[in-house]
């Protein structure tokens, strides 16, 4: 069975955890049985986008499992005529989104715009950290008709209902697994929106793949299932060309 981790970063990561590079986590990957994972470099995140995105490229190119993800902080947007469309050009799987970290508000015109550009593009799935109460709210309703997988990063048991609810009826929005940690949370949505909305994510290396890997297995979950929310429905994304 494949493993795919949807959620992972490489370098320097303030206040939350030494550098660890490329090679550590391709290391962590091996000895736990993880096959891909999609990852970038911290250094877009916290300092230069188009440095830390030729980064991510260059480790990917490295290291074949190694799935490249892109991240433009939209602080930092004006509308730059192409810079969107050469980042999607140079096979990057996912676009990542990160507005604790950047410090902007979800409703916020240059993330719109962005949003707005990837919309017309081909095979551009996004990743938007919205782990607190109202957050994955706003951002559907930002986001309403955009045509691509949206994955939310850290919905927690305690916004899970609220992601539930709008799964209902956003068809495209899907959850990663690596916040999710009471035993409920993966039997409620294979129950309420189906197993396949899930996707396996670590958030390593700021916690433990070895420990997000157990959550899944522990679980209630059927080895079908289980097998789904590891890799099959990540495959089912790219492999269709953004779910589209």
């Amino acid at each position: 069975m494949e493993i795919t981790d949807v959620n992972t970063l490489f370098g320097a990561y303030p206040s939350q955890h030494p550098d660890s590079n490329a090679e550590t986590l391709v290391a962590a990957m091996a000895a736990l049985g993880v096959d891909y994972c999609l990852s970038l470099s911290t250094w877009g995140i916290f300092h230069n986008a188009a440095e830390g995105n030729a980064e991510t490229m260059r480790s990917c190119r490295a290291h074949d499992h190694l799935i490249p993800v892109a991240t433009l902080n939209p602080a930092h947007y004006w509308g730059q005529e192409g810079l969107l469309e050469s980042i999607a050009e140079d096979a990057f799987e996912m676009f990542r989104f990160f507005p604790h970290l950047q410090g902007w508000p979800l409703e916020y015109a240059p993330f719109i715009r962005i949003v707005s550009v990837l919309a017309r593009m081909e095979r551009i799935p996004i990743m938007v950290t919205a782990d607190r109460r109202g957050e994955a709210t706003q951002l559907v309703r930002l986001l309403d008709d955009f045509p691509h997988p949206i994955i939310l990063e850290g919905v927690s048991p305690e916004t899970l209902t609220e992601a539930l609810a709008l799964m209902r009826v956003q068809p495209n929005l899907y959850v990663e697994t690596h916040a999710l940690q009471a035993p409920h949370s993966l039997p409620l949505l294979r129950d309420t929106v189906g197993i396949e909305r899930v996707l396996f994510g670590s958030d390593a290396p700021g916690l433990s793949l070895a420990s997000a890997l157990n959550y899944v297995r522990a679980s209630s979950l059927s080895e079908t299932d289980q097998n789904a929310v590891l890799s099959g429905n990540a495959q089912a994304i790219w492999q269709s060309g953004g779910g589209e």
